[in-house]
């Protein structure tokens, strides 16, 4: 029973150590690109790309999806580990985008655009 309960916690500890997402803020838009399109395929030229620190990364090993990345309205590294705060967030100090406020309700906003 012992030798039971000692393999029962190896195999969980192997697989919630292969399920963790691994995030990397330290990824610029000229490496986002090629994440999203799965290469250099495409010349990407004249961007303009306004973000706070933090906001965007590059992920791997995501069960079900594998590498990608996230551009969040917060921070990035708020994605990893167990999603149980529904108010997690950060305020980034950003206007929000003009663009999208044309379509919300008088007197709402959006904030923190990246």
């Amino acid at each position: 029973m012992k030798r039971l309960f000692t393999l029962f916690i190896a195999l969980s500890l192997v697989i919630s150590a292969k399920s963790q997402l691994v995030i990397d803020t330290s990824a610029n838009w000229q490496q986002l690109i090629p994440t999203i399109l799965g290469g250099n395929c495409v010349n990407i030229s004249n961007v303009t790309y306004n973000a706070g620190n933090g906001t965007s990364a590059v992920y791997s090993n995501f069960p079900g999806f594998g590498d990608g990345i996230l551009i969040t309205t917060g921070q990035a590294l708020n994605a990893q580990g167990i999603n149980d705060n529904g108010s997690i967030g950060n305020d980034n100090g950003l206007g929000g985008n003009s663009q999208l406020n044309q379509y919300l309700p008088s007197g709402t906003f959006t904030y923190d655009a990246t």
